[in-house]
């Protein structure tokens, strides 16, 4: 978790704004241009890591993983949206965003520390693919 430099960049910056501070625009200019630009990046970073293929020693980590991504994590999400008596759409909001397939910046964090790419790179890759189909089910059922 020490070597993520957006840790760093974060407790640098959080002083800034409760101090009233406002950077100036020579300054913002080139990081809003920046940070346009990570998703695209991130988007590129998942295409070359992109894998359809498991191999067969992940198969059961896969189907695990994506279980739990794209049905336990909004069954889950709705049991705590019922206990907390969230408003209907705030719950499924928030039902739905649990169901989201996993995120892309999870392939450049295995690469950063060294994980099993390929296999993370395979459970995003059918993460994305079947939260089309589990997206398609769940967003009428909290409608």
């Amino acid at each position: 978790v020490l070597r993520v430099p957006a840790l760093y960049a974060a407790a640098f910056a959080l002083p800034f704004p409760l101090l009233g501070v406002t950077p100036p625009d020579w300054l913002l200019r080139p990081v809003a241009l920046l940070g346009q630009a990570a998703i695209p990046l991130l988007l590129l970073i998942l295409g070359s890591q992109l894998k359809l293929h498991l191999r067969r020693e992940h198969l059961r980590v896969s189907a695990g993983a994506l279980a739990t991504r794209l049905l336990l994590s909004p069954a889950i999400a709705a049991g705590l949206a019922w206990a907390f008596g969230f408003r209907a759409e705030t719950a499924a909001v928030f039902v739905v965003q649990s169901a989201m397939p996993t995120a892309v910046f999870t392939i450049v964090l295995s690469l950063e520390f060294g994980a099993d790419t390929d296999l993370l790179a395979g459970i995003v890759a059918y993460a994305t693919l079947l939260s089309v189909v589990t997206l398609s089910v769940l967003i009428p059922l909290v409608n």
